[in-house]
């Protein structure tokens, strides 16, 4: 079950369930980068993305942000 906390600078998203959260990481690589949170994390493993700064790849940060979700 997911549920919101407010605050003032952001809201918190706490996810109970891993496959919903699975979900919400699968969404932001579709979103940002075109590709299933499978294939990223597949890549991601492999060092496809080492040294490479993630403010260089429009939408590295916010999938590597979303990362907790999937892991």
């Amino acid at each position: 079950m997911m549920s919101r906390h407010a605050t003032r600078q952001a809201d918190v998203v706490e996810i109970d369930d891993p496959a919903e959260a699975f979900e919400v990481f699968d969404t932001v690589c579709r979103r940002e980068l075109g590709i299933e949170g499978r294939e990223f994390l597949r890549r991601w493993d492999a060092g496809r993305y080492s040294g490479t700064d993630v403010d260089d790849v429009e939408g590295l940060a916010e999938v590597v942000a979303a990362l907790s979700f999937a892991r």
